[in-house]
């Protein structure tokens, strides 16, 4: 079989056009001295004597032009250690491709304790969601709410008192036999 230069190029742009991926991301790091250009290139740096602590969630993204055009945002989703949740709209996407940085650091990271889990969706002005990205431990948190009914009284007789006195005596004298075969 003879491939021509005219096969050859319709492979080509097939495949160029076949792989452009649409894609959300999200990358989480650890934030301290190590986070510090001055660190790598040692340059003198006022936060090298008290680093920062903490980590930052880094969000990737690349939407094609038709949802660009539909003014979408990103809405992220974050449940942190001590059960506290919060949304965070980054809001627009005026690129194809970026990334935006949420951070948690220094008294704010103390408190919260870091990220437990979190998830993020690109969604359009009317809310559709169009990406979507989610931590693996990642679910919907369920809020139980406390109500004030406590269960009604339960009022005894002596009868009662003795009929139960007698049930317990007779499940302890029942004799248990093994299944026969």
């Amino acid at each position: 079989m003879h491939i021509t230069k005219l096969h050859l190029l319709f492979a080509c742009i097939f495949l160029l056009v076949g792989c452009q991926k649409y894609y959300l991301s999200i990358c989480q790091e650890k934030v301290d001295e190590t986070s510090l250009a001055s660190t790598y290139v040692g340059t003198p740096d006022p936060q090298q004597k008290n680093p920062p602590e903490g980590e930052r969630l880094i969000l990737e993204w690349q939407v094609p032009q038709e949802i660009l055009r539909q003014h979408p945002y990103i809405e992220l989703q974050v449940v942190y250690r001590n059960h506290e949740e919060e949304t965070v709209v980054f809001s627009p996407i005026s690129y194809r491709t970026g990334y935006v940085v949420h951070s948690l650091t220094g008294k704010k990271y103390e408190e919260k304790r870091g990220f437990l889990c979190y998830q993020a969706e690109i969604k359009t002005e009317e809310g559709i969601a169009f990406r979507s990205w989610k931590h693996q431990l990642w679910v919907k948190p369920i809020r139980v709410e406390e109500t004030d009914v406590s269960p009604p009284e339960i009022e005894k007789s002596v009868d009662d008192e003795a009929t139960s006195i007698e049930q317990d005596e007779e499940s302890e004298s029942a004799t248990f036999f093994p299944p026969t075969s």
